[in-house]
C-alpha cells in the first residue's frame, strides 16, 4: 500500500506543475526578501481601514439626514433610516405621492425598495437601474 502525506503530495504536485506553469524553484522562493511585501500588505491593510471607516461615517451622515428628514414629517417609520434596505422605504415616504414619466406613483415607499431588489436579477437590472 503506497501513502503520501499531504507534505508529500503537496511538493510531487508543485513539482509537476513547476515546468508547466514556470513557477520558481525552492531555492528562488527561500531568497525572496519578504520585507517589501509585508509593507505592500500593510499599506493595503491602512487603506482598506481608511475606506471603510469612511464608508462607514458617509452611510451614518445619510442615514442621520433621512431621519431628521422623515421625522419633520412625522413618519412613525423614521428609524428605518438606519438600516441600509429600510432606508429606501423611509426615502419614499419622504417623496410622497409622485409622477415618473407620466405615471402615478401613489406609494413609493414599496417601489424603490422593490427596485433595488429587481436591479438583481439578470434580465431586468438595466431597466430598473434607469428607474432608479
Amino acid at each position: 500500500m503506497y501513502s503520501l502525506t499531504l507534505k508529500d503530495l503537496i511538493e510531487k504536485t508543485y513539482l509537476a506543475l513547476q515546468d508547466y506553469l514556470n513557477l520558481p524553484t525552492k531555492e528562488a522562493i527561500k531568497q525572496i526578501d519578504w520585507s517589501n511585501i509585508k509593507m505592500v500588505l500593510t499599506t493595503v491593510g491602512i487603506w482598506v481601514i481608511l475606506m471603510t471607516f469612511s464608508a462607514f461615517v458617509l452611510w451614518l451622515i445619510r442615514a442621520i439626514g433621512l431621519y431628521k428628514m422623515a421625522k419633520k414629517k412625522d413618519d412613525k417609520f423614521a428609524f428605518l433610516a438606519f438600516i441600509p434596505y429600510g432606508s429606501m422605504f423611509v426615502m419614499g415616504r419622504i417623496i410622497g405621492k409622485t409622477k415618473l414619466y407620466g405615471i402615478d406613483i401613489n406609494y413609493p415607499e414599496y417601489v424603490l425598495p422593490a427596485l433595488l431588489f429587481t436591479m438583481a436579477l439578470p434580465f431586468t437590472s438595466s431597466l430598473s437601474t434607469i428607474l432608479f
